[in-house]
């Protein structure tokens, strides 16, 4: 039996979240590319989230770092090698190579991952590492890459985070405003050669998912995190789909912003 490692711990928004239905027929148009499974947004609020789980993100000592779109990976070495992948609590088996296709692809896509990250030195020698799989079947690929790589979340901690961040008021409008405009991808660049003075000006790079919020803690603890993606907006799907019972704020500041709101008239 293969031992399965504790699944990476969940991370929660800061913000208070809301569900709200949408246009039934708009959700047929667009909800596979807006990747809607249901037709309904769970949007965030300018309230902050009620639990204290979440009290920390106002501290002046945390910081920001690009979330990779793509898919949670745990790997295990030992003396250099790959002793375990694991995808959530999913093992991924190596041994089942006939009958068994789907398996055996998806296994093939998290170990073209892992190798490409070894090519890069990212591998550590020993240990268990969690880390985000991306690439050309995750995600629609905003990376733009023909392989797929495993990012190990303790790279990205040093390697990807926001200098912006604290630029922007730690509230509800102020990163609204940063996610819609400014919040560029951090990797991207790095993966394709952008230089991140260039982010804003080269119209190739794209917007990145979200961020993760971290907080540091002494004595070797694990850090503090938790998360925010442009899809928890309202302004992310406003303009094609109509949000049933949307906020009159959101409605006025969307029209003090340029921005069309689907359903609702001037």
């Amino acid at each position: 039996m293969v031992h399965l490692h504790p699944n990476f711990k969940k991370v929660h928004c800061p913000l208070k979240r809301v569900e709200y239905s949408i246009n039934h027929d708009d959700w047929k148009k667009h909800g596979a590319r807006l990747m809607l499974r249901e037709p309904k947004v769970y949007l965030v609020k300018p309230e902050v989230h009620p639990d204290e789980y979440v009290s920390w993100v106002w501290d002046d000592d945390t910081y920001a770092v690009e979330k990779l779109h793509g898919t949670n990976l745990c790997i295990e070495m030992k003396d250099g090698c790959l002793e375990t992948m694991q995808n959530r609590l999913n093992p991924m088996h190596f041994t089942k190579l006939v009958g068994n296709k789907q398996g055996v692809a998806k296994a093939g896509r998290f170990l073209e991952g892992v190798i490409h990250a070894a090519e890069r030195n990212y591998l550590h020698k020993d240990g268990v590492a969690y880390g985000e799989l991306i690439g050309p079947s995750m995600n629609q690929n905003i990376h733009k890459m023909d392989r797929h790589l495993w990012y190990p979340f303790k790279r990205a901690q040093k390697q990807l985070r926001f200098k912006s961040f604290s630029k922007f008021p730690k509230e509800f409008w102020g990163w609204s405003e940063w996610f819609r405009l400014h919040l560029k991808s951090i990797l991207y660049c790095r993966l394709n050669g952008v230089h991140l003075k260039d982010v804003f000006s080269n119209p190739s790079v794209p917007f990145t998912e979200g961020i993760v919020i971290y907080k540091d803690q002494e004595g070797g603890k694990d850090p503090l995190m938790a998360k925010l993606r442009r899809d928890m907006f309202f302004w992310y799907y406003c303009e094609d789909i109509e949000i049933f019972g949307l906020d009159e704020e959101f409605i006025s500041h969307a029209r003090e912003k340029g921005i069309k709101v689907k359903g609702y008239a001037d």
